[in-house]
């Protein structure tokens, strides 16, 4: 009989198993760092394919009690919140909406990884305010949010309850409710991807067998049961993912049409996809055959940051949606539509790099 062990002490704790031989597999809720793939060279390139794979996406909504007017709030003034830097609803100005009076805070406890995540997405550097109330309990943490007037929480997707989510937004982004599709398509600020490291050619045969189990059906349902968002892929119909601020051409060709739940995005300074994207290239392959859609029906939109010219992004954008197209071609299906809508819809800030990477993306609808 084999067995798994699992230590989870922390995403940097994946890495240096790795390095030391002590793990097969290195579990991580970031990317791995430049100086990380340095240092684990000798087991290849640690950023291919064969080494990075992205097992499901996590997201955080963050709860007030369902009388609290606020509706929509950006993720600089959740980090001030949680800090305590921003300690009544009425220094939120507009976001507030009337509200006033001391904001109390109810948090995860210390070691959970609705805790970690929040921290990794929100607060950065910044310290949790030493007021907040913890909770070992999410279910219990919704319920003191939904019983306070004056709260305000973080939790995991399935734990909204009898609270209410608000609206998140990144500066220049439109506020996004968080959901399993807005997650998966990481659209959604307050999302990001789980990750599991093996090296290039693992020496364990069983290595190779789970990851792949991971990334199947079977996996991916375990992916979900578990809290966390899983890359099955869904359709939503255009009347509740198109923002009213979108270009012509864009809310005209989506107008009968669905969107698929999930983005293609590229790998950092390249037109390559990512790690990510290659397989969802398959699973959207399937998605179309089980749901009998005609291979016509595709259509592929791109979308660039906002660095550069207009011009140089709108042709950065096309060049993405066709690069995807290519890609569906070599698997028998030809889109319909392949266009770019330049620096347009961002989802995420344009100041930061991780934002910008947000917005390089190519988005894909079907006919209906």
């Amino acid at each position: 009989m084999r067995s798994i062990d699992i230590a989870a002490h922390g995403s940097g704790t994946g890495f240096a198993g790795l390095g030391s031989g002590g793990a097969d597999v290195g579990m991580s809720s970031r990317r791995i760092t430049p100086a990380e793939v340095t240092q684990l060279a000798a087991l290849g390139d640690m950023t291919s394919p064969a080494a990075e794979h992205v097992v499901g996406l996590d997201g955080l909504a963050v709860i007030v009690n369902k009388a609290n007017a606020v509706s929509m709030l950006s993720k600089a003034q959740l980090a001030d919140i949680f800090t305590g830097q921003t300690s009544d609803w009425s220094q939120l100005g507009a976001a507030a909406r009337g509200k006033s009076g001391p904001i109390k805070l109810y948090a995860r406890d210390e070691k959970s990884g609705t805790f970690d995540s929040f921290q990794a997405m929100v607060l950065g550097s910044g310290k949790l305010a030493a007021g907040a109330q913890r909770f070992e309990d999410s279910a219990q943490l919704s319920e003191a949010v939904s019983g306070d007037a004056s709260g305000i929480g973080f939790i995991g997707l399935p734990y909204v309850l009898n609270a209410r989510a608000v609206g998140v937004a990144d500066k220049g982004a439109v506020a996004l409710l968080p959901n399993r599709f807005t997650v998966a398509t990481e659209d959604y600020v307050l999302s990001r991807r789980l990750y599991l490291y093996t090296a290039v050619s693992p020496a364990n045969a069983n290595v190779s067998k789970f990851v792949g189990f991971t990334k199947g059906k079977a996996g991916q349902d375990i992916v979900a049961q578990q809290g966390f968002v899983e890359q099955t892929v869904q359709a939503q119909p255009a009347a509740s993912a198109v923002d009213a601020s979108a270009p012509a051409d864009y809310r005209q060709a989506t107008a009968n049409a669905t969107r698929l739940s999930l983005n293609f995005r590229f790998r950092t300074g390249s037109k390559d996809l990512d790690n990510k994207a290659l397989p969802d290239l398959d699973r959207v392959v399937t998605f179309l055959s089980d749901m009998r859609t005609a291979p016509g029906s595709v259509m592929l939109f791109g979308f660039a940051d906002a660095r550069g010219a207009a011009d140089a992004n709108m042709k950065l954008s096309r060049e993405r949606a066709q690069t995807v197209a290519a890609e569906f071609k070599q698997r028998g299906i030809t889109p319909a539509i392949v266009t770019g809508f330049g620096a347009s819809l961002p989802v995420a800030s344009n100041d930061t790099a991780e934002g910008q990477e947000r917005n390089r993306r190519v988005e894909i609808w079907v006919k209906r």
